[in-house]
């Protein structure tokens, strides 16, 4: 009985680490260079840059806190498709993890 209670413990710390990759992941698919700098595609980035869509150049910090002249409308639509890309790839990926949680799996 105890060796059950060891296997399926053991199963539930893999699909945590599993999720925990794949999170890891997703961050690491939303990192990405674009008018000489770093930038991460992420919802804060996304909303900065639809507050100033309709200005043609802009100073905005990369990833490595170094200021780049950048034009918001171009980096707006990149930081877009790779968000969406990232997250449909995280969806597709978190549902198979799901798939082998079910009890009938363990």
């Amino acid at each position: 009985m105890s060796d059950n209670i060891k296997q399926l413990a053991k199963l539930a710390w893999d699909r945590k680490l599993s999720y925990l990759n794949l999170q890891e992941r997703f961050q690491d698919e939303l990192t990405f260079a674009h008018s000489g700098g770093m930038w991460r595609a992420d919802k804060e980035t996304i909303s900065f840059l639809n507050a100033f869509s309709n200005i043609d150049q802009i100073t905005f910090e990369d990833i490595y806190n170094v200021p780049r002249q950048i034009n918001p409308s171009e980096l707006l639509e990149v930081c877009k498709q790779k968000y969406q890309f990232a997250a449909n790839s995280w969806a597709v990926e978190y549902a198979n993890l799901a798939k082998v949680r079910k009890a009938d799996n363990v």
